[in-house]
């Protein structure tokens, strides 16, 4: 029956469309979790794209609980950066 539905025929893969599978797989699974800053801004570091307002970004920052820490930096948004934010620990 399962056959008769066509199920059966949707359930294989051909080995192009396994690898394929595969290489999206890994690449999802290679993505790194862990947090990255870059040198520069934190500004340019929160949105480097430049795609939102100072208010947006401040929203995320207490969303993230992270406002007054950024408020108590003496540049706050145009704090420079150190790469790997040594300069913020």
């Amino acid at each position: 029956m399962i056959s008769e539905l066509g199920l059966l025929s949707s359930l294989r893969y051909s080995s192009s469309d396994y690898s394929l599978e595969r290489s999206i797989s890994n690449f999802f699974f290679s993505l790194n979790k862990d947090p990255v800053l870059f040198s520069g801004t934190l500004r340019i570091n929160l949105d480097p794209f430049h795609q939102y307002g100072d208010e947006v970004v401040w929203r995320a920052l207490e969303l993230a609980h992270l406002k007054a820490f950024v408020r108590g930096l003496n540049s706050g948004l145009e704090h420079e950066v150190s790469e790997g934010g040594e300069n913020l620990r």
